[in-house]
């Protein structure tokens, strides 16, 4: 009753999905919440058949002691002084037990394949709550960075106008800038929404390169508008506008089939751990793909100036993120 009421509950929702359009970020939760409405009610019918299960087996094995004790105060079959009567007793009695200890392990499978439908219907409910808030933060970081940007264009439309109020004759022309003519975009297939490394350092200074938002890409996509999603608070303007080689694409660690994976003793950029920023770093071990769970295991890497506390002249090896590696920049610039 409960593998098919989570069933039919599971095909319901599905149908829903199917023909909901998606949900503003207000209702993420509360549309999650409409889900597990039910799912006390179910756990608790699994918990009260396994309290009943355990009273039955309580039960059942004071019988089986019962009938054991029984059992050694008789004498042995095989001794001269039993009685016929007797031996009938005995050979009842262990047919008893026979039937008993087959009943407790029935019990005892019952219960175990109870407690594992209740893991699988919480772990099913823990998984879509995990998307959900992957979701909601990643609309509530959109909605933040639209109302950024928006004033960023709004602060370039006055700028423009007031360049413009002082000439007459180059109202009318282009913007005058000076693009060199490479490849429109470093990385193909970056949309908007998407996540990616940005190198925000100016020209010339070490190497900054930080997990960012893309916002805005421009029609010809030699642009970027970006946000930088670790940008404290009170400081500069989280907006960025980069050209497409300060841009890489994050892989991805469910796609089997990835344009590049890092051999050991190759140098890579990678997320330092706690951080948001990336540092050149040595492939200690390459990722491997997890058939098991379908996706792209991590690396273990060596980070530049990282030492092991407990093994002085030896670099500190960190396990990293599939996605959180991408190619070390041939023009790297280290600080």
């Amino acid at each position: 009753t409960m593998v098919a009421s989570t069933a039919n509950a599971a095909q319901g929702g599905g149908a829903n999905a199917s023909e909901a359009k998606p949900a503003p970020s207000r209702i993420y939760l509360d549309t999650y919440l409409e889900t597990v409405q039910n799912l006390p009610a179910e756990v608790q019918r699994i918990l009260n058949t396994l309290k009943d299960l355990d009273a039955t087996s309580q039960d059942l094995e004071f019988q089986a002691e019962r009938k054991a004790e029984r059992c050694l105060e008789l004498p042995p079959q095989s001794s001269r002084n039993t009685t016929d009567e007797q031996k009938k007793e005995l050979a009842t009695l262990r047919a008893e037990l026979d039937r008993l200890h087959n009943m407790l392990h029935l019990l005892a499978n019952e219960k175990v394949e109870l407690t594992k439908t209740a893991y699988e219907l919480l772990q099913g409910h823990i998984d879509v709550l995990d998307e959900e808030m992957v979701k909601f933060d990643s609309e509530i970081t959109l909605n933040t960075a639209q109302q950024e940007l928006q004033q960023l264009h709004q602060e370039q439309a006055d700028a423009l106008a007031q360049a413009q109020a002082h000439s007459i004759r180059e109202k009318s022309a282009p913007v005058s800038t000076t693009v060199r003519e490479t490849s429109s975009t470093r990385d193909v297939g970056i949309k908007q929404g998407d996540q990616v490394a940005a190198r925000t350092s100016a020209r010339g200074e070490p190497d900054v390169w930080v997990i960012a938002r893309v916002m805005d890409i421009s029609s010809d996509e030699r642009t970027f508008t970006i946000l930088d999603e670790d940008t404290e608070e009170g400081g500069e303007s989280s907006v960025h506008t980069l050209p497409a080689k300060q841009i890489l694409k994050l892989p991805k660690a469910k796609e089997r089939k990835q344009p590049k994976t890092f051999s050991d003793g190759s140098y890579v950029l990678a997320v330092f751990t706690g951080t948001t920023t990336f540092y050149r770093a040595y492939v200690m071990q390459q990722a491997k793909w997890q058939a098991k769970n379908g996706i792209w295991g991590p690396y273990v890497l060596a980070f530049d100036d990282d030492d092991d506390v407990n093994n002085p002249g030896y670099a500190m090896n960190r396990t990293v993120p599939f996605h959180h590696v991408v190619a070390l920049p041939r023009d790297f610039k280290l600080g």
